[in-house]
């Protein structure tokens, strides 16, 4: 990562350093023909062409080399404050680089206790229930064995202490010259992400629980106005079960003319977040049409 942000950087500069290369070679023309007649001997015209060509390569070394620390200072700051986790791995699978964010989430104080050593087996070695997890398997190793981007968002890394954190992943293939050189990983902590997504899961299904135990007729459904759950209630309703219902549009159930105001009515409160009433007609299996008050 930080070779490519040094790249970007040192094309960037080596530009305006040519740039100014080139109009200094132009000032030296113009200097020549003012101050050396024409008359002037062959040796003091080379000897000017030498001593400008000595200072302008001096010159030129000192401008690249002030790139070259200034490039790789941009490449530091900019890994430095990222807030993803940052690492590089050769073909071997050994770690060539981490940044602080990678230090902070896994508990290291210091990137010498991961350099050059197998990241797999240091941060990646089990799995969330603590079953060994081979290298051989490692999805981020897939990112140069074969060659793709990889994305996972279930898996864990182990920090210094032993314990686990959720992490969501991305691992890319490096290469140089059409020769693979091995992977960079980015990755986020999520374990507060994953606590808040249970907690929601299990409030939504304590809420479909009472609404069964209540006999009541509760459904949701998505942005795309297809069911995502229906009580058990719905059978005495729509005289259709919930997993006939389960997947399908409240649209297919009702009569054709009754769709677009529905429809209307239910995108309208979806953009302006509000709630909404409305009573439609609904098909059932046998071909009678009842009336559905929705609140």
């Amino acid at each position: 990562m930080r070779k490519y942000i040094s790249r970007f950087f040192v094309q960037c500069r080596l530009g305006v350093v040519f740039a100014g290369v080139a109009g200094l070679m132009l000032l030296f023309e113009l200097i020549k023909g003012v101050f050396i007649p024409e008359n002037a001997s062959i040796w003091v015209s080379h000897a000017l062409t030498i001593l400008f060509s000595a200072t302008l390569a001096t010159l030129v070394t000192f401008l690249l080399r002030r790139t070259t620390r200034e490039v790789q200072l941009h490449a530091d700051l900019i890994l430095e404050s990222l807030a993803e986790g940052i690492y590089g791995t050769d073909t071997q699978g050994n770690c060539t680089f981490v940044n602080p964010a990678f230090l902070h989430i896994l508990g290291y104080q210091h990137a010498d206790e991961v350099l050059s050593r197998h990241i797999h087996e240091l941060i990646h070695h089990s799995h969330a229930d603590g079953t060994a997890y081979p290298a051989t398997e490692c999805r981020i190793y897939q990112a140069y064995r074969r060659n793709v981007k990889i994305h996972v968002d279930d898996e864990v890394f182990w920090r210094r202490d032993g314990t686990p954190v959720e992490v969501e992943y991305w691992s890319y293939p490096i290469h140089r010259n059409g020769q693979m050189l091995g992977a960079v990983a980015t990755f986020l902590d999520i374990t507060e992400r994953k606590k808040a997504e249970a907690a929601l899961q299990l409030s939504e299904q304590r809420f479909r629980d009472v609404s069964d135990a209540a006999g009541e007729y509760v459904w949701e459904m998505d942005t795309n106005m297809v069911y995502s759950y229906v009580s058990a209630r719905a059978k005495a309703v729509k005289g259709y079960t919930p997993e006939q219902l389960l997947g399908h549009s409240p649209l297919e159930f009702m009569p054709q003319e009754d769709r677009e105001g529905v429809t209307e009515i239910v995108k309208r409160a979806m953009t302006d977040n509000t709630h909404f009433t409305l009573q439609h007609r609904d098909i059932t299996p046998t071909g009678e049409v009842v009336w559905e008050e929705v609140h």
